[in-house]
């Protein structure tokens, strides 16, 4: 399954490629290559890290909607991968 590449449909990016995230994480999980996220960690390392990220985290961003879904089941924190994306507003349509 290769990894699925987007293409703008709006002027000025029209026909530019990019990956989603969510179609890079999709691919991750269907080679089963998702711990190359974790580097030399292995599955049970792994899962304790995304715990612990969670459990430090919780604090500092009360605010977040991923704890009503932890606290109601619907999303275990051990299996919960955090992303976040730095974007440059500047750089999208003027490189096209």
């Amino acid at each position: 399954m290769p990894i699925p590449i987007e293409r703008f449909d709006e002027e000025p990016c029209v026909g530019v490629p990019w990956i989603s995230l969510e179609g890079w994480m999709k691919h991750l999980v269907a080679k089963q290559e998702i711990n190359t996220l974790f580097g030399s960690l292995g599955p049970e390392q792994a899962r304790s890290a995304l715990r612990q990220y969670w459990t430090l985290l919780r604090p500092l961003e009360p605010d977040l909607k991923i704890w009503d879904m932890f606290d109601a089941g619907e999303a275990d924190p051990e299996f919960t991968i955090p992303m976040s994306a730095h974007l440059d507003e500047g750089r999208g349509a003027s490189a096209c």
